[in-house]
């Protein structure tokens, strides 16, 4: 160790890998499978995958794919303090640790990712807290008002998307509800129901397929004695 633990913050995708192998070695099941009735199916999250390495432990650390509208279910939980439907899947003291500053990312906050660091949870700008996944995946908590937000992106540039609800949704809250009015309601209705995202078209395979297969197959070299 180059420092004791719990002094100064690296961002550390492995050691979030061998939380998932913990898991897994104390219950027997892959973390996906121990999530399942624990977390997704309360939270009625469905077709959930993750990738796992060769030892088949789930990549702690990324792989989960799931739609923008579970993140925001995720999110609410966190926001609700662990309870959902009535129930308490979460305990509230884990979630205020979790959500918490545990140890500070920077001496000199200039960004989104400076204002320090919870378990598995950075902390942000108005008192909030994110779950923060690769190219702009977000489940934004703002518990001030009573605020969450969810992400899905594909961006090289992290900053954007959170900008965008630092200097457009945010300002944009009120403290009241604001009044009926089923036109404009009407026509938010009409515009969400025909977006869609259109894949991208590309070849199934490509030309490094065959190199790259014959670098990764297994081999035994022989040696003259």
């Amino acid at each position: 160790m180059e420092d004791p633990p719990g002094t100064r913050f690296i961002y550390n995708t492995g050691a979030s890998h061998v939380l998932s192998a913990i898991v897994q070695k104390r219950t027997g099941s892959k973390l996906i499978d121990y999530l399942q009735p624990r977390l997704f199916e309360p939270l009625g999250i469905e077709n959930v995958t993750w990738d796992q390495d060769s030892h088949g432990i789930n990549t702690g650390g990324f792989g989960m794919r799931a739609r923008t509208e579970d993140i925001a279910r995720f999110g609410q939980l966190y926001l609700q303090k662990g309870v959902w439907g009535g129930r308490q899947l979460l305990r509230p003291d884990w979630v205020e640790a979790a959500t918490s500053l545990q140890i500070a990312t920077s001496a000199n906050p200039v960004s989104n990712w400076d204002l320090g660091y919870g378990y598995q949870f950075w902390r942000g700008r108005h008192d909030s807290y994110r779950a923060d996944g690769a190219f702009g995946q977000y489940a934004v908590v703002v518990p001030a008002q009573d605020l969450v937000g969810a992400i899905t992106a594909g961006s090289g540039t992290l900053d954007k998307g959170l900008d965008c609800l630092w200097k457009v949704l945010l300002p944009g809250l009120q403290p009241a509800e604001l009044p009926a009015d089923p036109a404009a309601h009407g026509a938010l209705t009409e515009r969400l129901s025909g977006l869609a995202l259109v894949p991208r078209a590309g070849a199934v395979s490509s030309v490094l397929e065959g190199e790259l297969e014959e670098r990764n197959s297994p081999s035994t070299p022989t040696r003259s004695a």
